[in-house]
């Protein structure tokens, strides 16, 4: 588990490095700020709750597309 966690968190820096914002934001502040939305799923669906501006902004930055507006 443990070298699932720092592979995710090394993603997350290069993701950052890549797109020259990590002077700006940190691998740490990604999960916080991520951690913030929550899946509400059930047998027949996904719904993504309370994806924030702040959110849904970095991840376009990103450009990851977690949060993709047509998802429910």
């Amino acid at each position: 588990m443990a070298f699932l966690s720092l592979y995710g968190y090394c993603k997350i820096e290069n993701m950052l490095r890549e797109r020259s914002l990590l002077d700006k934001i940190s691998s740490m502040d990604i999960l916080e700020r991520f951690s913030t939305v929550y899946i509400i799923e059930d047998e027949y669906r996904k719904i993504i709750k309370e994806v924030s501006k702040k959110v849904r902004e970095l991840d376009e930055k990103l450009g990851s597309n977690i949060f993709p507006k047509n998802w429910s």
